[in-house]
């Protein structure tokens, strides 16, 4: 009886051991690259309307919650004509742990996007509503257009080494 009690601690340590080490030891590696690069490609491969670079001025005002000073890199890209409701973001986080101050400025920054299209253009203010946001170890990926599972697609494809 007790034998059969030690293997199965044995054989439960030893599972526990390999779920860890499959959990920690196999995470996914991302090159670096420069923000301006990865919103540079994704725009040369998606279309968007009229897209232009969002200056530090400008994103302090529209990412108000956003501290840069956690960021190690960023490229915005945002439409200045009321017309279409996409953007593109790129940051890139000096620690890892600051990837959800990011993620939530961008869920703030969709919110403002989806309001101001409220009253006029339903199907942006829809666009806006349903943004992607997905953290990649240091970066997070912010987009608000009407194809993300192809932007998506894209930076994955650029980062992944």
């Amino acid at each position: 009886m007790q034998k059969k009690m030690r293997m199965g601690i044995c054989l439960m340590a030893a599972l526990s051991c390999l779920t860890l080490a499959a959990c920690g030891g196999d995470t996914a590696k991302y090159r670096d690259m420069p923000a301006q690069e990865l919103t540079q490609a994704i725009t040369e491969k998606v279309e968007f309307s009229m897209l232009s670079p969002m200056d530090a001025e400008t994103m302090a005002v529209m990412y108000p919650n956003l501290d840069t000073s956690k960021l190690a890199d960023s490229s915005v890209q945002f439409t200045m004509v009321n017309i279409k409701a996409n953007e593109l973001a790129v940051f890139k986080v000096q620690d890892a742990q600051d990837t959800a101050m990011v993620e939530q400025a961008c869920r703030e920054r969709a919110q403002t996007i989806a309001q101001n299209f409220a009253m006029y253009l339903e199907d942006q203010k829809t666009i806006a509503e349903n943004p992607l946001i997905q953290t990649y170890g240091n970066y997070v990926l912010f987009a608000i257009h009407e194809d993300t599972a192809q932007i998506q697609n894209i930076f994955e494809q650029l980062i992944q080494g």
